[in-house]
């Protein structure tokens, strides 16, 4: 099936979860769906298009599109996986955009966080990000990215975080490593929104094993996650 066919298949559904209509081009607008498919079930939306008709957009190019991807690479964290494409029905050209649910979820967009709500974008509270981070934990197998129950960002040393900064820093390779402790702990995904990761309570926590009675032995388990950190900050 053609690209323009599959696009004017969608056009026949009405929005739902899953889809998402947006008659102009409003990039903050665009990116705030993605993330919020990222956080739910993935889905599709078309930029172009009213729900009842083609209006086109006469000024968006490939340019547009490009930008687009990058902007969604450099504001919403962990980086997402997002096809976009320009194309043409009935002679109007209208962008098609597929974003597949996200496997390091939460994700966010400009440090906050969105999810579907029937057929709209909303902002996630406290609980729905609570609630995206106890079902992404169920399907993780990864012992160091699980969040360490109770543990909060006070549990760690800000100390060993500012040292491990200053050392990457040093090293004069580290272009754009964050230079705050938690947006440093952010990007290497051992915090997100306010949960603490196992790796981060073993990395930085100030009482390890008041969280982790089996500390001494889980060390071994979290030898990837730290030798993956090192090798990110030395490159």
């Amino acid at each position: 099936m053609s690209a323009k066919s599959f696009i004017k298949e969608l056009i026949n559904q009405q929005e739902h979860s899953s889809l998402e209509f947006k008659t102009g081009w409003n990039e903050e607008a665009i990116l705030k769906t993605i993330c919020a498919f990222l956080n739910t079930e993935g889905g599709w939306i078309i930029v172009g298009h009213s729900q009842k008709e083609v209006v086109g957009l006469p000024n968006i190019s490939e340019h547009n599109v490009i930008e687009l991807k990058q902007n969604a690479l450099d504001n919403i964290f962990p980086q997402p996986l997002v096809y976009v494409q320009l194309e043409t029905i009935d002679e109007k050209s209208v962008v098609l955009l597929n974003v597949l649910k996200g496997s390091r979820q939460p994700y966010s967009y400009l440090k906050k966080y969105f999810i579907r709500r029937g057929s709209q974008t909303v902002e996630a509270g406290p609980d729905d990000v609570s609630l995206i981070l106890r079902s992404s934990n169920q399907y993780t197998s990864s012992w160091e990215k699980l969040t360490t129950v109770d543990a909060q960002y006070t549990d760690l040393s800000e100390s060993e975080i500012i040292s491990t900064i200053n050392a990457a820093n040093n090293l004069g390779k580290t272009k754009s490593l964050p230079d705050f402790p938690k947006e440093f702990l952010s990007y290497f995904q051992l915090i997100d929104y306010t949960a603490v990761k196992n790796s981060a309570v073993i990395l930085y926590g100030n009482e390890p094993t008041k969280f982790l009675p089996n500390v001494a032995y889980v060390l071994q388990i979290c030898l990837k996650e730290l030798l993956e950190i090192g090798s990110a900050i030395l490159k």
